[in-house]
């Protein structure tokens, strides 16, 4: 039977791989909501500052429209990186599965090797047993 443990290594190289891809894609999705919401208040600010001043009014609505168009955007991208985190979940799931069935083979073959150990090693006690107990027969016989 051959030793499992470079492909067991490969495949814990491949979770971990897949655990900071996830990790990476839930960093940026976390910097895009801090952007939503960093835009969101701007947008309440500069909608205030419109209310409080008739130059800042006249200049609103195009900025508004600019503002909407990137929270637009960022909505999008918020969207697009919940699918990436959602893919990359289950290749993390995927990958640890496979590496766990890896590990539970190598560990069965490991238990088989150690069974077929002991078993090799009781047929020798076994036979050296019955060795002495013929020598031990055979002298009782002879006295």
């Amino acid at each position: 039977m051959t030793d499992l443990t470079a492909l067991i290594r490969l495949h814990k190289w491949r979770v971990d791989e897949a655990q900071r891809a996830l990790a990476d894609l839930r960093t940026m999705q976390e910097g895009l909501v801090a952007q939503r919401q960093a835009l969101e208040q701007e947008i309440a600010q500069e909608q205030a500052a419109a209310h409080a001043s008739e130059d800042a009014a006249f200049i609103y609505p195009a900025y508004h429209r600019a503002a909407m168009a990137r929270l637009e955007d960022i909505e999008a991208q918020i969207r697009h990186a919940q699918k990436r985190i959602g893919q990359a979940t289950d290749d993390l799931a995927l990958a640890f599965q496979h590496l766990k069935r890896i590990e539970l083979t190598q560990e069965r073959r490991q238990a088989e090797t150690v069974a077929e150990q002991k078993r090799r090693e009781n047929a020798v006690f076994d036979e050296h047993a019955l060795i002495v107990f013929e020598r031990n027969r055979h002298e009782l016989e002879r006295e």
